[in-house]
C-alpha cells in the first residue's frame, strides 16, 4: 500500500540526487535564501518607515531642548521623507 502512494506525480519523479537528507538539506537552504532575498528589500522598507514614524513621534514628544538634543544624536542622520 506505501509503495502505491509514493509512486505519483511529483515523488515518482525524482532523481536519485534528490533523495535523501543532504539533498534536501541544500534544497531547503536555497529555498530558504531565495526567500530571504525576495522579502528583505520589503522589510528593510517598512522596517524605515517605521522608524521615521517614530522619530517624529519622539520629537513632538519631548518639549525641553535638551531632551531633544539627547535624543537627536541616538538618531541616523538619514531623511526620513526620501523613504
Amino acid at each position: 500500500m506505501k509503495k502505491n502512494s509514493l509512486k505519483p506525480s511529483p515523488w515518482g519523479e525524482l532523481e536519485r540526487n534528490q533523495v535523501g537528507i543532504r539533498p534536501l538539506n541544500t534544497f531547503l537552504g536555497k529555498l530558504l535564501y531565495d526567500h530571504i532575498r525576495e522579502e528583505f528589500p520589503t522589510l528593510v522598507e517598512e522596517i524605515a518607515a517605521k522608524l521615521c514614524g517614530e522619530q517624529s513621534r519622539a520629537g513632538r514628544v519631548r518639549t525641553r531642548a535638551a531632551d531633544a538634543t539627547d535624543r537627536a544624536e541616538d538618531l541616523p542622520n538619514e531623511d526620513c521623507e526620501s523613504i
